[in-house]
């Protein structure tokens, strides 16, 4: 089985054990954005779910500059927002372990907050606040 048929939490739990480098799982997250034009569509629907199951996982990842959340991406060092696959590949090759290490930490804590319901609790705070 290739990496490509692994979940993000397979991918996480791999890492953790392992089993693979941090560098092989990036890869194989990239490799599942070179889609056919077919499939685009489904896959900038379906973007935001897939990046909070990578996000929950606490891996950082690497996104379209198109994304919605691609500016809260940058923002917390939680991966690298690209224009093309060729600048994804380049951003992973020369990505150091250093600022890995920060965006594994970093993704880590995001991963605390969605996992504690902060977002979601956020939301609703923010909701009750407006209507008082």
């Amino acid at each position: 089985m290739s990496l490509l048929d692994y979940t993000a939490v397979e991918l996480a739990a791999k890492i953790k054990a392992g089993e693979t480098t941090a560098t092989e799982a990036m890869e194989a997250v990239i490799a599942q954005i070179e889609k056919s034009e077919d499939e685009l569509d489904y896959y900038k629907m379906n973007i935001s779910y897939k990046l909070s199951t990578y996000l929950a996982a606490g891996l950082p990842v690497v996104v379209p500059s198109y994304l919605s959340n691609a500016d809260y991406i940058k923002e917390h060092g939680l991966g690298f927002v690209v224009s093309s696959l060729e600048e994804a590949d380049r951003c992973v090759q020369e990505c150091t372990e250093e600022q890995y290490a920060q965006m594994v930490a970093n993704a880590r804590h995001t991963a605390y907050l969605i996992s504690n319901g902060y977002f979601t609790k956020k939301l609703f705070i923010d909701a009750i606040m407006a209507l008082s």
